[in-house]
């Protein structure tokens, strides 16, 4: 007898699915339209620009093919491009108005995805590195520790240092 609860339908909906649909097809156009511009010598003030740019095209159709799958690093990983966007913009162009260029279509996909959060998977656990004794001793094991313990909680002797990963 299983006492874990149905898991709801993951139902995408239709403004979602074609605002991941947009956000591919708007990195796919990106690319094609940078290395465009390469060829036509008008990226040439910023020379850097060009390998930065096709990699956040290139990561804005990864991260809408993620999202679509339900994978919640796939937002991230968008809204990390976006940010990364705006900036090399910012210094390319020097005009506020390709701030909202690139800030609008990561609003409307956060408007799209609030209600829809639960459904993203929440990708990997961090694993909590052993306690490495400070005069040379092996690792400890791990015991039933998690990551939400703390060094707080723990009375550790002033011989022994632990190292952790804190999760998000």
């Amino acid at each position: 007898m299983s006492t874990s609860k149905p898991q709801a339908k993951k139902e995408r909906g239709t403004w979602l699915s074609s605002w991941l649909i947009f956000i591919m097809v708007h990195g796919i156009i990106a690319t094609i339209l940078v290395g465009y511009l390469q060829q036509q010598g008008q990226i040439t003030r910023f020379p850097w620009a060009l390998p930065v740019l096709v990699a956040l095209s290139l990561a804005d159709i990864v991260a809408g093919i993620a999202a679509w799958f339900w994978k919640k690093w796939g937002l991230t990983l968008y809204a990390i491009a976006t940010v990364v966007g705006i900036v090399v913009s910012l210094i390319a162009t020097a005009s506020q108005l390709i701030v909202f260029h690139d800030i609008i279509p990561l609003v409307i996909l956060g408007f799209l995805v609030k209600d829809k959060l639960e459904y993203f998977d929440p990708g990997p656990s961090v694993p909590i590195l052993p306690t490495v004794e400070a005069h040379g001793g092996a690792p400890s094991e791990m015991g039933s520790r998690t990551t939400s313990d703390t060094l707080a909680d723990q009375e550790l002797p002033h011989q022994t240092l632990l190292l952790r990963i804190s999760k998000e």
